[in-house]
């Protein structure tokens, strides 16, 4: 029989008596007892049962047709080995046809995936297998597994190939799975992947083609994910990835990693003609052994550390965007220390061979200058930091011995409720490493260590051994891997006036002129009636929310749309259902371009997945989109871990990790509009994080007649969407930029509110 991609080898014919039989179309008894008496596919699970009991392989007939199957074939017992045959038991590609388009593009069906291994599938070995017009996965392993072999495979026109992913986030830990002799061509999702905690894997010999199928983004030939670690690649070839825009950059790489995946070692592995990276990979512990690449974006790219040994690299190249190419590229993020030895170089260019970026080490030996053939006056490396002392590149002296030291103080202080980084100065190139007590309230990028943001009254102490000075231990890793010795450094967080403020107190130490402030500690906060003259009372509707700041901002709740007044632990709130919803302050009230904001709240534990937001402010036009409309919104987004993103000026501006809105417990968010800067009072420690957003400081004043909202946005239609679901207990907005003491400050008095001591 021929394959796809060529004529098979026919090995010895096995024993006939050996293997329970699959056919196209079933025979005989159909109970699978011999080659006349052949089961169908859908028999498939329960032969493997009775194989594994009686000893025996499971054959699939692969010389009667193709197997039309569009659903999944589920398999939940393991032990036996399962291969496509011919009716003489030879080796021969039993073949799966799906539902995928053929021709794919970006739209068009996807497909269905074919073969889900679930838990209990231990001990699988699948050979001689062939997939068309597959979906999420040719062979996908999705439920927990142990020593799962997949070898000669053939895939063309499908999403991903072989594949451990689990439903959402489910886990699909697989321990011990080798991968060989695999071709997938025509993919436009993952070739080969591993995710989870996956560990002690090995892929040999695969050959991933994707023939620059575009449109399922971001594709890789090679991709691991989450946390899999300690594994080995050999001879896995990655070609013809690609994925443009949208905007000016192109995405899609030939081998990748993620931050979790570590200790993984590539020898003689290859990407040829790949949009962006021939390599990209941010864990650590990385090795590329005799890499070959061609034609790729960067060759190379590394964010974590790594080694890199013999590289041949030719001819980086764009493919249609126009960032910066290079062979080897230490990536931003923070932790690259990136260790080049020998190799060749080659470009008819004067670009630079080598890139360096943010907090970043690189390193090469003599031998990897040696190997350069580029054009004359090339630029050997390139610093891509905004801070030059920040990255750093020399040559690399195999031979040093010397132990590093750190030469800069380590008695440091920082001022409560702000993050600080402080540059540690080192004897010699190097990263540092950090542990100690305290370590999980700092992080070291490069020879930064940042402290997060502490609060000096948190019971209990800062530190955890309940004083208000932080520990750890720093040393230095050089680039020969000699190591300093232990470092003790010290971190006291002083004490400064973040004590509860009153409306009036913030006003004039601002020089507020408009804005709004509900604070529901304050008894003269709710009513029962628009005119505020009935006071609210427990389980009974809120129509009015009183402005503190006497600006005139009040809150009043539509008919049909008001909040339910709760007492919870004794702390009042608003129950925002899902659809209430309150107009602050007269259309066109809040129409100024500078701001702080504070809300206090906690999000529906039960509610179903969705945007909420807690305040539009109004849109800037009638004839632009709803999702760059919003002068200011403030919004909670589900998107695995939650987050929130404020809206000042058309641009979005998302918090980063840790999550920062998380569902079922009291929360306390802030934002000042004219530095960008975001702040939430959640934390495992349960301290005030920082994190910066990139909007400008001036904001578009938005339409004259609109209507600012609490709990809810308007769409391009006028209606309601977006609504809050959830307990609401304060916020405020003055429109002025107040320093951190006066803000540290109603961030601690709105916190009360919600039940937190910050």
């Amino acid at each position: 029989m021929t394959s796809y991609f060529g004529a098979y080898n026919v090995g010895m014919i096995p024993l006939l008596l050996s293997a329970l039989w699959i056919a196209p179309i079933a025979s005989g008894k159909a109970d699978g007892s011999s080659v006349n008496d052949a089961a169908p596919l859908s028999a498939l699970n329960n032969l493997i049962t009775k194989a594994a009991d009686t000893k025996q392989e499971v054959w699939i007939r692969g010389d009667l047709g193709v197997y039309n199957q569009t659903s999944s074939i589920s398999i939940n017992k393991g032990g036996v080995v399962v291969r496509g045959v011919d009716g003489y038991g030879r080796d021969c590609f039993a073949e799966f046809v799906g539902s995928r388009a053929d021709p794919w593009k970006a739209g068009a069906a996807n497909g269905n995936e074919m073969f889900r291994l679930n838990n209990g599938a231990n001990n699988l070995t699948l050979r001689f297998l062939r997939f068309r017009n597959v979906g999420a996965g040719c062979i996908r392993m999705r439920e927990p597994l142990m020593n799962v072999t997949v070898e000669d495979i053939e895939a063309f026109n499908v999403s991903r190939g072989v594949v451990n992913y689990g439903n959402g986030t489910a886990d699909a830990t697989v321990i011990g799975a080798v991968v060989r002799r695999v071709k997938i061509v025509n993919f436009s999702k993952h070739g080969i992947a591993f995710r989870h905690n996956s560990s002690g894997i090995l892929v040999e010999d695969c050959d991933l083609d994707s023939q620059d199928v575009d449109g399922d983004r971001i594709t890789v030939g090679f991709q691991l994910d989450d946390n899999a670690s300690n594994g080995i690649a050999r001879r896995v070839s990655v070609k013809n990835v690609y994925n443009a825009g949208p905007g000016s950059y192109y995405n899609g790489d030939g081998l990748s990693g993620e931050w979790g995946n570590k200790n993984w070692t590539f020898e003689d592995c290859s990407a040829e003609n790949i949009s962006d990276g021939g390599v990209d990979f941010k864990g650590d512990g990385f090795k590329l052994i005799r890499f070959k690449a061609k034609s790729c974006k960067r060759s190379v790219r590394l964010w974590g550390d790594a080694l890199v040994v013999d590289l041949y690299s030719e001819g980086p190249k764009t493919r249609g965007d126009r960032n910066s190419t290079c062979h080897v590229f230490a990536m931003q993020g923070g932790r690259a220390r990136v260790r080049i030895q020998g190799g060749t170089y080659i470009q008819s260019s004067t670009n630079p061979i080598f890139r360096v970026d943010d907090n970043s080490v690189i390193a090469w030996d003599a031998a990897a200058v040696a190997g350069i053939k580029a054009a004359a006056g090339y630029t050997l490396c390139q610093s891509e930091s905004s801070d030059l002392t920040d990255s750093l590149s020399s040559e690399w002296n195999h031979n040093d011995t010397t132990l590093p030291t750190i030469t800069s103080p380590l008695a440091l202080s920082l001022d409560e409720n702000k993050p600080g980084t402080f540059r540690i100065t080192l004897s010699e190139i190097g990263n540092i490493q950090m542990q100690g007590l305290d370590a999980s309230q700092c992080r070291v990028i490069g020879r930064n260590l940042t402290v997060f943001s502490q609060d000096y009254e948190k019971p209990g102490g800062v530190s955890k051994d309940g004083s208000n000075v932080l520990k750890i231990q720093l040393r230095v890793i050089d680039l020969n891997d000699n190591l300093s010795p232990w470092y003790n450094a010290t971190i006291t967080i002083n004490d400064v006036a973040d004590d509860p403020i009153t409306p009036a107190q913030a006003i004039a130490a601002s020089g507020a002129t408009n804005g709004w402030w509900f604070d529901l500690t304050d008894p003269n906060s709710m009513w029962a009636d628009a005119a505020r003259t009935i006071p609210a009372i427990e389980n009974g509707l809120v129509k009015s929310l009183a402005d503190l700041t006497g600006f005139g901002n009040h809150c009043v709740f539509p008919d049909g749309f008001e909040p339910l007044l709760r007492y919870v632990n004794g702390y009042a709130g608003l129950e925002f259902s899902g659809a209430v919803v309150g107009n602050l302050g007269a259309k066109g009230a809040l129409r100024y371009p500078q701001f702080t904001t504070v809300v206090a709240i906690n999000r529906d534990r039960a509610a179903d997945a969705g945007n909420f937001a807690i305040v539009f402010a109004g849109r800037r036009s009638l004839t632009v989109g709803t999702g760059d409309n919003a002068m200011y919104r403030l919004n909670f987004l589900d998107t695995g871990t939650a987050t929130f993103k404020v809206n000042p000026n058309g641009g979005n501006t998302s918090s980063t990790t840790p999550a920062t809105a998380p569902r079922g417990v009291p929360l306390v968010v802030s934002h000042r509009s004219v530095d960008g800067i975001l702040r939430s009072g959640y934390d495992v420690n349960g301290m005030v994080q920082r994190f910066d957003g990139s909007n400008t400081a001036t904001a578009t004043y938005p339409l004259a007649n609109e209507q600012p909202l609490l709990g809810a946005m308007l769409n391009d239609a006028n209606e309601y969407v977006n609504f809050f679901e959830g307990t609401f207990y304060a916020t405020m907005q003055l429109n002025a930029t107040l320093s951190d003491d006066v803000r540290f400050r109603i961030e601690r008095q709105l916190g009360k509110a919600a039940g937190l001591a910050l």
